[in-house]
Formats: C-alpha cells, sequence, structure tokens
C-alpha cells in the first residue's frame, strides 16, 4: 500500500492513502450509542478528519447524505469535540443522524425514525486526515 508523507508540519508521521472504510449499520430511532472503530486517543491525535456516507431507506422513504466530520481535542477543556459536520446540500439529504463525541475520544450517533416499513440504514466512514499531537 502507498503512503503519504505530510513533511508540511501538519502530521508527524506517515498514514496509508486509503485508512479503509468501515460501516456501520444505522438503527432508526437509535438512543446514542458508539460508532463501532471511531474512537481516537487524544495523546496522538489533536484532529482527524472523516469522510462519511449514509444510506437510510424504508419502503416508502429514503435519505442519502455525503458528508465530512471533523473532530478535534482541545486540550484547554480536555475533552474532544465536534468542530464541524458539513454535508454535501447539493447531494444530500437530511440524513436524521446526530453526531456526538465523548471527551475520552468516542464518536457516537443517534438517529431520528424514518416513518415506513422494512427499515435498512448503514453509514460508511474512512478518516481522510489525521493530525497529530
Amino acid at each position: 500500500m502507498r503512503e503519504l508523507d505530510f513533511s508540511d508540519g501538519f502530521e508527524s508521521a506517515s498514514i496509508p492513502v486509503d485508512s479503509g472504510t468501515t460501516t456501520q449499520t444505522i438503527n432508526n430511532g437509535q438512543a446514542t450509542t458508539n460508532i463501532t472503530g471511531m474512537v481516537f486517543s487524544s495523546t496522538t491525535y489533536r484532529t482527524i478528519v472523516i469522510e462519511y456516507d449514509v444510506l437510510r431507506s424504508t419502503a416508502t422513504n429514503e435519505r442519502v447524505a455525503v458528508g465530512i466530520l471533523k473532530l478535534q481535542y482541545s486540550p484547554t477543556g480536555a475533552a474532544w469535540e465536534i468542530a464541524s459536520d458539513v454535508q454535501d446540500h447539493e447531494q444530500s439529504e437530511d440524513h436524521g443522524i446526530t453526531f456526538s463525541i465523548t471527551a475520552a475520544g468516542q464518536a457516537r450517533y443517534s438517529s431520528d425514525t424514518l416513518a415506513g416499513a422494512s427499515y435498512s440504514g448503514s453509514m460508511k466512514w474512512k478518516v481522510l486526515r489525521r493530525y497529530s499531537v
């Protein structure tokens, strides 16, 4: 696998070009729950940039969205926070998902209830960039 070397001062170590895609089942009407594998250490990283793709559907409704999620550690607050969640609004719909992150760096989601029978929901995500401490 090829690697990128960020010698521009933003990344102290090289990362894989394709850090891999993870798939998360998105439950309908889900209370806040962990996103599998989306947990980051504040001793290693200060900022994480994630690309995500959401598809939620029923027999009568569908929501499709693509976005960028930026997670940032605040040393002053000693906690992780969502710096931004930007969707491509020209191509995306409101996905009905709310992202959050614990102080320890575990990303979480909750979802609204999408009406209709035969619900299916998933999110694919991958880390685009990691900024080291």
